[in-house]
């Protein structure tokens, strides 16, 4: 109900977001990922994602951590979708197929926007989240999954989440 509420509610303007996009320098990451985040906290929870699907190619353009923020921002915008998290971000996962020649760094921002899609539910993709971090052999990909695994474990009173040992 949450969902469908803030679907229907939402009266965000993307010529806005559009017009901030094409009168910015796209090569700066601060303001790809100012735009990047402005968009994520416009359609927080309400599962719009239009801008980012319109923008593909741009998006492409990020680098490094602003890559990872913007993976991230789905999460975001998808926040409480919890039957559709793990298919949304599949294709951003580390080990997808779709994935194969994808960065650290959208890896990495991929398990944070899971842990954001969770958060607070964080039973369910908790223990994915725990193997992904076991699993890293980069630091980037470690981040994410350790913000992830963070957010998803809020308020959900789950003791195991206080005791990982990893090494």
């Amino acid at each position: 109900m949450n969902i469908d509420f803030l679907f229907r509610s939402s009266k965000t303007d993307i010529l806005i977001l559009n017009k901030i996009r094409d009168s910015l320098e796209a090569r700066n990451s601060i303001f790809h990922s100012a735009v990047t985040f402005a968009n994520a906290y416009m359609h927080a929870g309400t599962t719009i994602d239009s801008f980012i699907r319109d923008n593909l190619p741009w998006l492409a353009r990020a680098t490094n951590w602003s890559k990872f923020s913007a993976t991230a921002a789905l999460g975001v915008i998808h926040r409480g979708h919890l039957s559709q998290g793990m298919k949304l971000l599949q294709p951003y996962l580390p080990g997808s197929a779709a994935n194969a020649a994808g960065s650290v760094y959208t890896e990495g921002g991929s398990l944070f926007g899971l842990g954001l899609i969770f958060a607070n539910h964080g039973r369910t993709v908790s223990p994915y989240l725990l193997q992904q971090l076991k699993d890293a052999n980069d630091e980037v990909v470690q981040h994410g999954a350790a913000l992830g695994l963070g957010v998803a474990g809020l308020a959900t009173a789950d003791e195991s989440m206080s005791d990982i040992r990893m090494f």
